[in-house]
């Protein structure tokens, strides 16, 4: 079970945090379209901008030529250190709730700032950015790893759609510039696992 998160996710239809179970990004949005305008499989969706269909084909196409899979999301994994992952896994219930808590305030504060510093949306001529302070993340909790060991720690997929303001203030959609938000997914983790530090040990 996961649930939405991103200042994105109301323009996606999400309503809020939502339950995000069974959410496959290969049925999500393909490149070039908006998420809120993603068609189910084999339909065709009827609009009147037909530019953005124009690009979704281009990007297609382009995808194509070099042999390459289009990329829809990306996988970000954030999850407590050592020494809090053993004392949550050994903990009483009141323990893991504290722990439990931390983890969630820190991840809400890594993708803030990921949001805020970070993710930009490039123009459609491909050369331009733009700051994009709304992000499409599903995100899912687990608590142990493939072995069965205890493990707690969150998977987290950021749609390669994101939105930003244009001149007359409306929210706009376009692509995530993946390559700049990953070169700082270390330094989110790293700030996420300090702000978790900070706001266990201050229960």
């Amino acid at each position: 079970m996961g649930a939405w998160s991103g200042r994105a996710r109301a323009g996606r239809g999400c309503g809020g945090v939502r339950a995000a179970a069974g959410v496959d990004v290969r049925s999500g949005p393909a490149p070039g379209r908006r998420p809120d305008r993603a068609a189910p499989p084999g339909r065709r969706r009827r609009s009147g901008r037909r530019a953005e269909g124009d690009r979704a084909r281009a990007a297609d196409r382009a995808a194509e030529a070099r042999n390459e899979t289009p990329l829809l999301a990306l996988d970000l994994t954030f999850r407590p250190q050592a020494s809090l992952t053993v004392l949550w896994a050994l903990g009483d219930p009141q323990t893991r709730r504290v722990i439990e808590r931390a983890h969630e305030r820190a991840i809400i504060l890594a993708w803030r700032w990921l949001e805020d510093d970070v993710a930009e949306t490039r123009r459609a001529s491909g050369r331009g950015r733009e700051k994009t302070p709304a992000l499409v993340v599903a995100a899912f909790r687990h608590f142990d790893n493939r072995d069965g060991f205890p493990l707690l720690h969150e998977r987290c997929l950021a749609l390669d759609r994101v939105q930003r303001l244009d001149d007359r203030g409306e929210p706009k959609w376009g692509a995530l510039d993946t390559t700049r938000l990953f070169k700082h997914v270390v330094a989110a983790g790293t700030l996420c696992t300090l702000a978790m530090t900070r706001y266990s040990s201050a229960w």
